[in-house]
């Protein structure tokens, strides 16, 4: 089985396959195409208000326009300014434990700068930027606990769950406003820079729900909460919890591995349904999730996924033998394939877990 994920992955075919459907087109209706003759369009530039234009005095600023990184706008209202994709930064975990690290990769799939992790009781899984602007931060599944990575590798212990209810930490997100999302199986937890926790929604009752994930709208702040069996979740801005979705564990229809927000684009998940490995989005409409992409290698088993908000290209970690990957699959499916490291790479004993996009 090793050989022949070598070979494919030497060989240059693509793992995924893309519906006949253009990659952004949904069952449902969604903005901009849902525009209609009413609305705030002051600027003349096609996007009203209504519609998402966040800046209605400026022609180019809408949610249709590319970001121009050197004017100071957020051309693109996706709520940063002047971003440029860069590249990924990624967790590693080494099987012996005696060297997991943080590795960075410019755009061009290039390791810029490797940090080891200086625990290694540690087990790193989910993988998230520092909230103060620097380092990074991991969630423990051996001990329970959120830890934060300085940039030379110390670690230093911030929250810890040693009791949670169903056993499980799973979910990391750094807000933009300097603070930390964790999941505990049943409940989402804010954590502070001082370590001090507060529970921003619960699901008792409902463990169907098993959140996996979380992801961050910027520009809206909303928060969406991923289920291991395709359960879903959002906590808008006001506070107000949603549950959208549960997953079913006599007949699992979903199992979900990771969630991102594109910008301005919606809800994507990464997991497998009764077809197999796929991506998949949330249909506001139907009231679930809508395969977009088939991921078609089987000897590969795709795992954590981030995306570049702008281009909406996918980053996605896989497992195959010792030849672990990123794979970057191109939004508008015209392309597939490895990112990180080159074709081949012999990478004995480490796994390439959680991993988040990089901007400039």
């Amino acid at each position: 089985m090793l050989t022949l994920a070598l070979m494919a992955a030497c060989s240059g075919d693509d793992p995924a396959h893309f519906d006949s459907e253009p990659w952004d087109t949904d069952t449902y209706v969604p903005w901009p195409d849902d525009t209609g003759a009413t609305g705030t369009d002051n600027d003349d530039d096609g996007w009203t208000v209504e519609d998402g234009d966040c800046d209605d005095a400026d022609i180019y600023v809408n949610p249709a326009r590319d970001e121009d990184p050197t004017d100071g706008k957020d051309n693109d209202c996706d709520g940063r300014i002047d971003e440029l994709f860069s590249g990924v930064a990624m967790v590693m975990l080494a099987a012996d434990g005696s060297n997991h690290r943080v590795e960075l990769i410019d755009a061009l799939g290039r390791k810029t700068h490797s940090v080891d992790i200086d625990d290694p009781a540690l087990v790193p899984f989910f993988f998230s930027p520092g909230a103060s602007g620097t380092g990074w931060a991991i969630v423990d599944l051996g001990a329970l606990s959120l830890v934060e990575v300085a940039p030379d590798g110390t670690t230093t212990l911030l929250a810890e769950w040693p009791e949670a209810e169903l056993g499980l930490v799973y979910g990391l997100a750094t807000h933009p406003d300097g603070y930390y999302l964790v999941t505990l199986g049943n409940e989402l937890v804010r954590v502070d820079g001082d370590g001090t926790t507060t529970s921003l929604a619960t699901w008792d009752g409902e463990a169907e729900m098993l959140s996996l994930d979380i992801a961050i709208d910027v520009e809206t702040g909303a928060i969406a909460v991923f289920g291991l069996l395709g359960g879903f979740g959002i906590l808008d801005p006001d506070g107000t919890w949603t549950l959208e979705a549960l997953g079913n564990f006599e007949e699992p229809e979903f199992v979900m591995y990771s969630g991102v927000h594109r910008d301005n684009g919606g809800w994507y998940a990464g997991g497998q349904d009764i077809d197999g490995w796929g991506i998949f989005k949330w249909s506001l409409e139907q009231g679930t999730w809508v395969r977009k992409a088939t991921w078609t290698q089987d000897d590969w088993s795709p795992h954590f996924m981030t995306i570049d908000g702008d281009s909406g290209d996918f980053y996605m970690t896989t497992e195959g033998g010792q030849y672990p990957y990123v794979w970057r699959i191109l939004a508008d499916g015209t392309e597939t394939g490895t990112y990180y490291p080159e074709a081949g790479t012999h990478q004995p004993d480490v796994s390439i877990w959680d991993l988040y996009t990089l901007y400039e």
